[in-house]
């Protein structure tokens, strides 16, 4: 797996570190090459993953790693305690916990406290920790945002600053929303163009539009540690519809913000705007009206 001058140093960095990626810089690659050094020199690791699809997703590049969300690995330690929200607490109280020599965490922006809890209790030496600050999205939910692990002694930080997604425009365009000096380096294509959308009755809203106008589409619903990811065909698969929140970790040719301006334009609100950016590779347009969305769409050749 051929790295970037980035990317080496922060998977032959040999200690505990924080590794701050910026949209497209290739956090999976990164990740990934870690844990195949680490497996390749017989070290004691565990990959933790925010949802299920990113646990398989490691186990299938590296058939035999220990890759899991933070909930199964709680599960598979203490069963079912009755309730979702109790399984961590199990956890934590259990008095002896199988410790690792290195513990690789993914999307650590969006760890709560009781997760927090959990992979420090499981660390014995070296602890790889894998985000972005500003595609933290789930405070709401109790995120603890990445501010957390800078405060822990010994994390050296490594940014990851090239992008491999999208196109000079877009990247001059998330530099804009927060400068931290990405560069594009690649462009990446592959057919498809992105409703996205604040809420679920947008997503409905966008829905009856395209039905209205004969569009085939696709409605996605997002993974979680409780779910995976759903998809409904309507017609086609190169037009998908879904919430910001559902479109994180996604990438498409185009995205079409449909009705939604952030106000105010700062804290989780810009974050969102920003993860909804980051996910075009050539195009973004911001759509306000429902009849404009057909004729976005047409200028985009997305009308199918």
């Amino acid at each position: 797996m051929e790295l970037d001058e980035e990317q080496r140093e922060v998977v032959e960095y040999d200690e505990s570190c924080l590794v701050i990626a910026g949209p497209g810089s290739g956090k999976t690659r990164t990740l990934s090459s870690k844990a195949e050094k680490l497996w390749a020199e017989g070290k004691d690791l565990i990959c933790l993953t925010f949802t299920r699809a990113a646990a398989k997703e490691m186990r299938e590049r590296m058939p035999g790693i220990q890759a899991q969300t933070i909930h199964s690995y709680c599960y598979s330690k203490v069963g079912w305690p009755g309730t979702y929200d109790q399984l961590l607490d199990k956890f934590i109280d259990k008095e002896l916990k199988e410790k690792y020599e290195w513990v690789l965490l993914d999307e650590c922006q969006d760890l709560t406290r009781e997760e927090l809890d959990v992979v420090l209790s499981i660390t014995a030496t070296n602890l790889f920790a894998v985000g972005d600050p500003y595609q933290s999205i789930y405070g709401w939910n109790g995120a603890l945002g990445m501010g957390v692990f800078t405060q822990l002694a010994g994390l050296r930080e490594f940014k990851l600053t090239n992008n491999y997604r999208s196109c000079p425009a877009i990247v001059g365009w998330l530099n804009a929303v927060y400068g931290r000096e990405l560069v594009s380096r690649n462009i990446v294509s592959n057919g498809l163009t992105a409703i996205l959308c604040r809420t679920n009755y947008n997503v409905w809203e966008a829905s009856q539009v395209l039905e209205d106008n004969s569009i085939g589409y696709t409605v996605r619903v997002g993974a979680s540690e409780l779910t995976d990811t759903k998809e409904e065909d309507h017609g086609s698969d190169k037009l998908k519809i879904m919430t910001c929140h559902c479109s994180k970790g996604l990438e498409f040719d185009s995205v079409v913000l449909y009705k939604w301006f952030p106000d105010p334009f700062w804290g989780e609100e810009k974050n969102l705007y920003y993860v909804s950016l980051a996910r075009a590779s050539k195009n973004f347009r911001e759509v306000s009206q429902p009849s404009d969305l057909v004729k976005v769409l047409e200028e985009l050749g997305s009308k199918s």
